[in-house]
């Protein structure tokens, strides 16, 4: 689950693994979000 979401956050332009690793830190699991905009 982990590496999914890494792989994930990292295809997004501009996030590096430092802060992929912070934003997973701190939302723990991006699957409880039903979508995006919940997220943000």
């Amino acid at each position: 689950m982990f590496a999914n979401q890494m792989k994930l956050l990292l295809s997004v332009p501009g996030i590096g693994p430092d802060t992929a690793a912070i934003l997973l830190a701190e939302i723990v699991d991006i699957s409880y979000f039903a979508a995006s905009n919940k997220l943000a």
